[in-house]
């Protein structure tokens, strides 16, 4: 295996050991919240979060700016350009820190106005713990900028790591705090404490790792900051896309069926879980595009976007077919089966959406490692839009589930105008749109059908779960010898390894 495969495999490996870390608040939390709390306290923790979590949709991309910039600097051997864009990042990140911040307080004020079906005893302590939990979130927006310097560096095993040790710690400590005081808010100011201790740590080993760098916080640069913003132009649009895709679920679940907001909470979970950490194996991709831009050596960066893409539709499909066949006994056992029987419909659906939508991650990769994200703008904008509106018009008439369906139709309709608009302006001139969609969804497809068909029959037929599973493994054989040989055997079709 030569270096760069290997880099490649431990960034990729970093970055599942990133998120897995992180699903400890999505998958372990519910376990022992569904049962220290009632369903609508759980309900009201599931609200909370995803109402702090737009304060992540104010970092704009400049996380992935940072790291993008700093590889491609140091790839020409320009470090003082690299330290620029870092301290550039950290001005502006701050910045919007305090942005958070006024967010948060006016997310606060707003709750029992717009969240009208919570019961008003709930009120103080929903907007307690949303200051304490939107507060730890604002306050880590600049620190972020140290993880994009490792990213660029190609040591996702820093943050990783990082990550991994704070979030069990905190984990820990926030489910001993729910055991012990049953309180949300003990539970909101333990979650900013221990928040407030991993960002020091990721400043610490920032200066540890990295004690070769001269960082100017004080010093304005103009150029950099600029240079920064314009290239987050194009992102801000897909992060304020990805706000109306994903982030309004929830909130819109809570504003008009606030009692599925624990069974769609839990299901979007999973799902999130689930392609955030195919979304963390092929993110290094992005080093990968960013040098081959660099070397201008673009018929290598085909070759590997074919690959990845290949590869990427395969997990998604089979993997996503394997989580759909134990959903209904997973659930039970995770949360109980009332918040089961509503969840899994709803995860099913979520499932598929997002399965097809993730479809285009390695191509996505590559339109920001190139630096075209501005020209792409039009499918997140009309997803966002489409998905949002769908949401509000079906919850009223179908509850809940009309939200994952919203999702799923917005999905379908951006993959047309991905393939029919998007490509044909990004990659490199006298590239076969067709081929590229053989490779993404057709003959992906053509390997998954019979593991998707076994799926279907289960859920028609209603097959147990141990017959269901051993069908879906054999079925399942097929595509993982298909994958084994395009990157074990190195099988051609012009697809060369990632390095």
């Amino acid at each position: 295996m030569t270096s760069g495969r290997l880099r490649f495999v431990k960034n990729a490996a970093s970055n599942v050991v990133n998120g897995v870390s992180s699903a400890i608040f999505a998958i372990v939390l519910p376990y022992f919240f569904v049962r220290y709390f009632s369903r609508a306290e759980f309900s009201l923790w599931v609200l909370i979060l995803q109402l702090a979590a737009y304060v992540n949709y104010l970092n704009f991309g400049f996380q992935v700016a940072i790291g993008r910039f700093v590889s491609y600097s140091l790839e020409r051997g320009d470090k003082k350009h690299a330290e620029d864009m870092l301290a550039a990042g950290l001005q502006i990140l701050s910045a919007l820190g305090a942005l958070g911040f006024v967010l948060v307080f006016a997310l606060a004020f707003a709750f029992p106005y717009v969240f009208r079906q919570v019961d008003p005893a709930l009120v103080p302590a929903a907007r307690a713990a949303l200051l304490w939990v939107g507060g730890a979130i604002a306050v880590g927006l600049p620190f972020s900028a140290f993880f994009g310097v490792f990213i660029g560096l190609q040591r996702n095993e820093i943050p990783a790591g990082i990550t991994a040790l704070g979030k069990f710690l905190l984990a820990v400590a926030v489910i001993i705090a729910a055991a012990r005081t049953r309180s949300l808010v003990v539970v909101a100011e333990v979650y900013f404490v221990g928040s407030l201790v991993q960002y020091a740590l990721q400043y610490l080993v920032f200066v540890y790792f990295c004690r070769g760098w001269h960082l100017r916080v004080l010093a304005w640069s103009r150029a950099a900051a600029r240079e920064l913003i314009v290239y987050c132009a194009g992102l801000s649009v897909w992060t304020l896309a990805m706000l109306l895709v994903n982030g309004l679920d929830t909130t819109i679940v809570g504003i008009f069926d606030f009692r599925a907001v624990a069974p769609y909470g839990v299901a979007l979970s999973i799902v999130t879980f689930f392609s955030g950490t195919l979304q963390a194996i092929s993110t290094p991709l992005i080093q990968t595009f960013t040098r081959r831009h660099a070397r201008e050596e673009h018929q290598e960066a085909m070759s590997d976007l074919e690959m990845a893409s290949f590869i990427c539709a395969m997990l998604l499909f089979v993997g996503g077919s394997w989580i759909v066949s134990v959903a209904d006994w997973a659930f039970d056992a995770w949360v109980g089966p009332n918040i089961a029987r509503a969840a899994v419909p709803i995860f099913v659906i979520l499932m598929v959406a997002n399965a097809l939508r993730y479809t285009s991650g390695p191509y996505s990769y590559y339109v920001v490692s190139t630096g075209q994200q501005r020209k792409v703008v039009l499918t997140p904008i009309f997803e966002g839009i489409l998905n949002c509106a769908a949401s509000i018009f079906l919850v009223m008439r179908i509850g809940a589930i009309g939200v994952a369906i919203a999702t799923l139709i917005g999905v379908i309709f951006a993959l047309l105008i991905l393939y029919f608009h998007n490509m044909a302006r990004t990659l490199p001139e006298g590239y076969s749109l067709s081929r590229f969609f053989r490779f993404a969804i057709a003959e992906p497809l053509a390997y998954c059908a019979t593991v998707i068909i076994v799926v279907v029959l289960r859920y028609f037929f209603h097959i147990p779960t141990v017959p269901s599973v051993f069908l879906v493994f054999v079925a399942s054989l097929p595509a993982a010898y298909r994958v084994w040989r395009m990157v074990v055997a190195r099988e051609a079709v012009g697809v060369r390894s990632l390095t």
